[in-house]
């Protein structure tokens, strides 16, 4: 199957294209794993980042926020990733 075919069959089936998803994915665990109190280092080597800066850019981009005031504004107590865009 050709990368095109596959993208748009994708996109189809789960309403955005396969990159989008992957990082939306990598952002919601990364989400749940500030909220444990990992270092953000080992969270950003976890979802796939070379660097804290390209992480916390990403994670910016898409959630609106830093990783730091993220994790300032969730706890262990906070239920799921709803809030995540």
């Amino acid at each position: 199957m050709s990368r095109t075919t596959f993208t748009e069959r994708f996109k189809s089936l789960v309403g955005m294209p396969p990159l989008s998803y992957l990082i939306r994915w990598r952002m919601a665990v990364a989400g749940a794993a500030l909220r444990t109190g990992k270092s953000l280092s080992a969270i950003a080597e976890s979802v796939g980042y070379g660097s804290d800066v390209a992480f916390n850019s990403a994670f910016k981009r898409t959630t609106g926020r830093s990783p730091g005031r993220y994790r300032s504004e969730n706890d262990e107590n906070v239920a799921g990733l709803s809030d995540l865009p």
